[in-house]
């Protein structure tokens, strides 16, 4: 398996077969769909912070969210998605 790090966060590029819900599913294909330009566009639209207790981040802190759940029907488009710390 090869790891790639984005944001700090240490990211397997091929994933072992595994069984799923249908909730891990639907996150599973959100997560897909947030590609490395979408998340800069992100982190720069957000300046770096928290939209939760507007802390400033470091990269290794940086925690996309989405603001409506994938599973209860929320989208992976930008409006969306904000930067947390879950700190």
């Amino acid at each position: 398996m090869l790891n790639v790090m984005y944001f700090g966060h240490i990211c397997p590029v091929f994933f072992a077969a595994e069984i799923a819900t249908e909730t891990e599913e639907i996150r599973r294909i959100g997560r897909k769909n947030l590609k490395f330009a979408k998340m800069m566009r992100i982190v720069r639209r957000d300046d770096y912070r928290c939209q939760h207790c507007n802390k400033k981040l470091q990269d290794n802190e940086i925690e996309f969210d989405h603001i409506i759940p994938v599973s209860k029907g929320g989208s992976s488009e930008e409006h969306n998605i904000r930067l947390t710390c879950f700190g």
